[in-house]
């Protein structure tokens, strides 16, 4: 299983300081066998990088995003089950504002992809540019925000966000079992840049609030930082190393929102 986190906080310029009490979780040592990805937002923008390669060598993702002047960023690290290792099937994948990553598996895939591409309308479907069950399940979250409404909504309410996710599991669920397989599997972390949702299906998956952070200057001078407050979302392939750490219920939704409030539901 691979791993993947999202991260939100309240100062674009101290982005680097926000990340550090999280450093030993954003350090993979697995290095990536499939390659990563980062998503952020840099002036309202969504913008990705993506990297399919394999590294040889221990993954610091808190190194990668630290010159980012971003207050969200999401990650991931695949270890591929479904599609080749090339940049389309490498995780954030993004439409418009939205920016989406998954760990885990969609069993019997090749089965229900007809069906799931089915649910898709036209003009979102023709965004799909690999053919990972992941970058599918996005899609499908996708349809049911634009059935809100609320596609292009940058102040989408969580609780909308949090509904069309627990609707896309539901769908694939029982096109899955229509087949004879078991419920997808794993966590996904999304956002459009102000809400960050997040969700587990048998993987790990806990939510940390930090704040008062001290931070230093690129000449080692103390920053003012007490403002300075984050959330971080981390699942998939890792286990808390430390206390403060608030595990989402199997099946839960997490949601973060621009003023950085946390609300855990389990839908119906």
């Amino acid at each position: 299983m691979g791993f993947c986190f999202g991260f939100i906080s309240n100062d674009s310029a101290l982005l680097a300081c926000a990340l550090k009490p999280f450093g030993d979780v954003l350090l993979r040592p697995e290095r990536a066998p499939h390659g990563w990805g980062l998503g952020y937002f840099q002036a309202g923008q969504p913008l990705l990088r993506k990297q399919p390669k394999s590294l040889s060598e221990p993954l610091d993702f808190a190194a990668q995003a630290a010159a980012l002047k971003s207050t969200l960023v999401i990650g991931h690290v695949r270890d591929a089950t479904v599609g080749g290792q090339r940049t389309e099937n490498t995780h954030p994948f993004r439409y418009r504002n939205w920016i989406f990553c998954h760990t885990g598996t969609l069993e019997r895939f090749a089965e229900i992809r007809e069906d799931l591409l089915r649910a898709v309308p036209e003009f979102i479907r023709r965004n799909i540019r690999g053919n990972t069950d992941s970058e599918h399940l996005f899609h499908l979250f996708l349809s049911f925000v634009n059935d809100t409404g609320r596609i292009d909504d940058q102040r989408i309410a969580p609780t909308i966000a949090a509904q069309a996710l627990a609707s896309t599991f539901t769908y694939a669920d029982r096109l899955i079992a229509d087949r004879g397989g078991s419920p997808a599997s794993g966590c996904c972390v999304l956002t459009n840049g102000s809400v960050l949702v997040a969700t587990r299906r048998g993987a790990p998956l806990a939510v940390f609030r930090t704040s008062s952070h001290r931070c230093e200057d690129s000449e080692g001078k103390p920053v003012n930082a007490s403002h300075l407050k984050a959330v971080a979302i981390v699942g998939g392939n890792w286990a808390p190393s430390s206390t403060g750490w608030e595990a989402v219920a199997d099946r839960g939704i997490v949601t973060v929102d621009h003023r950085l409030n946390i609300e855990h539901t389990t839908p119906g």
